[in-house]
């Protein structure tokens, strides 16, 4: 067989694995006014998986965010069912059907425990709710690495395939991968709603 041939079907091949794996999009690059004034009110469900040393599981998530705090419902970890989680800027409570429910109190000194012991996992939630949004925590200093990414709380903050949401003008992402260490986060948004929207 020819070197020519060998490299046609060679080309030919990348381009098969091309058309069957399209690399995800980034995120367009963060403006001034999205990181000084974040969304207030939206609401994101999809899927939560999580690969960390000696655990892992995957869930399904409900997100609601309002001026008046989060709240999050995780459902499917490690077979305990529903976790109930709300934040406000003075507590966080985690509730999950078994035993009582834990509250974490500001500056949340203990949540990471808390979170270990309720979800199996130190989720970062409280920058967690700007990440989402493909922003990093406007409180926050942070190292921009590219236009789909940055660094944050010692966390490695991906965030790709942009989709336009209705009530506003800021691609929202679709897939968020948090890293840190041996521990990976992956969030997968399959529907945003904005505003009123977010309401109902």
């Amino acid at each position: 067989m020819s070197k020519r041939l060998v490299a046609t079907l060679a080309f030919a091949v990348f381009l098969a694995g091309c058309a069957l794996h399209p690399p995800k999009k980034p995120m367009p690059e963060r403006d001034a006014v999205a990181l000084a004034n974040p969304l207030t009110s939206w609401r994101a469900t999809g899927r939560l998986g999580v690969k960390a040393p000696g655990n892992g599981f995957s869930a399904s998530f409900d997100w609601a965010e309002s001026l008046q705090g989060s709240v999050i419902e995780v459902h499917g970890p490690l077979g305990l069912g529903a976790v109930h989680i709300t934040r406000t800027d003075q507590e966080i409570r985690i509730a999950n059907g078994q035993g009582p429910v834990q509250v974490s109190v500001a500056p949340f000194v203990d949540l990471q425990t808390v979170l270990v012991e309720r979800l199996g996992a130190a989720l970062p939630l409280a920058p967690l709710r700007y990440w989402l949004l493909g922003i990093p925590d406007p409180q926050a200093e942070q190292t921009l690495l590219t236009d789909s990414g940055f660094e944050q709380y010692g966390w490695t903050v991906t965030v790709a395939d942009p989709q336009d949401v209705p009530g506003t003008s800021l691609p929202l992402p679709r897939s968020v991968v948090l890293v840190q260490g041996d521990t990976r986060i992956r969030l997968l948004v399959q529907s945003w709603a904005v505003g009123a929207q977010a309401d109902q």
